[in-house]
């Protein structure tokens, strides 16, 4: 997650809104519940293997780029649903 850059009065306004949640399931307010599913090791976060997308920008630097070569410039045009 990114760093937060909120000015003063947004991060007071923020805290004062984390404070408020609760896990009681009758409140207005609420925290998320759920099982969490078993997820994958540390290493494989920090040194994906190729091909492997285990984060959401790609990996822990965040540049999106993948290695992966089956879509390319000379067959984009011919991508279709099936």
């Amino acid at each position: 997650m990114p760093k937060v850059e909120a000015s003063a009065n947004e991060m007071r306004d923020l805290l004062a809104y984390l404070a408020r949640l609760s896990n009681d399931p009758n409140a207005k307010n609420t925290l998320a519940t759920g099982e969490m599913g078993a997820g994958i090791p540390f290493t494989d976060i920090a040194r994906p293997k190729p091909g492997a997308w285990p984060t959401y920008h790609g990996n822990a630097s965040g540049n999106r780029f993948s290695l992966l070569d089956q879509i390319n410039t000379g067959n984009v045009e011919r991508l279709a649903p099936k």
